[in-house]
């Protein structure tokens, strides 16, 4: 230092000191940890994912980056917010759900049978990510960023999701895919079956030229060679690891069911007999959830967690204002756990 001129010593003084202030400012944020959650709405992600770690996403998906706390972050998929809904504090986020203070607070919905409401339909956990699709909506993708941010990334096809329902979301491959239905329980079809039945959520492969994940259609060997008049409504892995998949024609007002089976759906399958397609299903009712679900903040009256999952030292819990069959309010919430055995 005794070298440098005192014109240069002063402006190095000048430069370093913000740093050295607003390192010491940091670290004193950091080791205090957040009280409660916090979110911060993103049209197209790119500032706020800048020197963050790499995920299979892109900025063009990212609505939102997530800091939970042991005070949950609530969400909602079933309403637009209203104007007075945002002045009270709601946030909008550019695309998909709607960070609320509560379920209590969430907007009222009339109640809708199941399969034409929009809620968490199904959860997929790949990897470090966890996908949760949206029934009439999209598919959500959380994602756990450098730093403790968790990435809330959306995917949708128009076409698919306001005309159909989710039946299920699983791996093809290292792909998450969605099959689709025409639910004719509640209402008359209105639009042709979906063709293909199936979503996969794909990327530009690695050292290609950066682009958009999107949600295509993907053609599976095991649907493939459904005969004309016939519609695939149900397909779901069975107890014994198999495939299984059901197909109905509406004739004379009434409705044909056959049943198949395959080893994996990369492979065409085979014919079976109701019977067996039944002994192969696992019982009704919603999936297990952890035990965990015990600790989760207490819902409203006629409300209830659906689906359950760990991501890291994360809970993310989906819930539903449940009537008989029909769903009014849905979401999901996000909470950040300091001990998970």
């Amino acid at each position: 230092m005794k070298n440098l001129s005192p014109v240069v010593f002063r402006v190095l003084v000048w430069v370093l000191l913000p740093v050295v202030l607003f390192s010491c400012g940091k670290a004193d944020t950091a080791s205090s940890g957040p009280q409660s959650g916090s979110l911060s709405a993103s049209p197209t992600g790119q500032a706020e994912t800048e020197g963050l770690s790499p995920s299979p996403f892109f900025p063009e998906a990212l609505v939102a980056l997530l800091r939970p706390a042991e005070t949950p972050l609530w969400f909602e998929v079933s309403a637009v917010p209203t104007a007075a809904a945002v002045s009270d504090g709601a946030a909008l986020l550019p695309e998909g759900p709607r960070h609320i203070k509560s379920p209590a607070e969430s907007e009222l919905v009339p109640f809708t049978p199941w399969p034409l409401a929009p809620h968490v339909a199904a959860t997929l956990a790949g990897g470090e990510l966890l996908y949760l699709a949206v029934n009439r909506d999209s598919l959500l993708a959380i994602v756990p960023l450098e730093g403790g941010d968790l990435g809330l990334y959306r995917f949708a096809a128009t076409d698919y999701w306001e005309l159909y329902t989710v039946g299920n979301l699983f791996l093809y491959g290292d792909m998450p895919a969605l099959f689709f239905y025409r639910d004719d329980n509640f209402t008359e079809p209105t639009a042709p079956p979906p063709a293909p039945p199936v979503l996969a959520l794909d990327s530009p492969p690695a050292g290609t030229a950066a682009g958009t994940a999107a949600l295509v259609p993907l053609a599976i060997p095991a649907l493939a060679g459904i005969a004309e008049g016939w519609e695939t409504d149900i397909l779901r892995q069975g107890t014994d690891g198999l495939w299984y998949y059901r197909e109905l024609r509406r004739i004379n007002g009434g409705r044909e069911l056959r049943y198949f089976r395959s080893p994996g759906l990369a492979w065409p399958g085979e014919e079976v007999g109701a019977g067996t397609y039944r002994d192969a299903q696992a019982p009704g009712g919603p999936a297990e959830i952890p035990e965990e679900r015990e600790t989760l903040p207490p819902l409203p009256e006629n409300f209830v967690y659906t689906h359950v999952n760990r991501l890291g030292n994360y809970v993310v819990a989906a819930w539903e204002e449940q009537e008989d069959y029909s769903i009014g309010a849905a979401g999901f919430m996000v909470l950040r756990r300091v001990k998970i055995p």
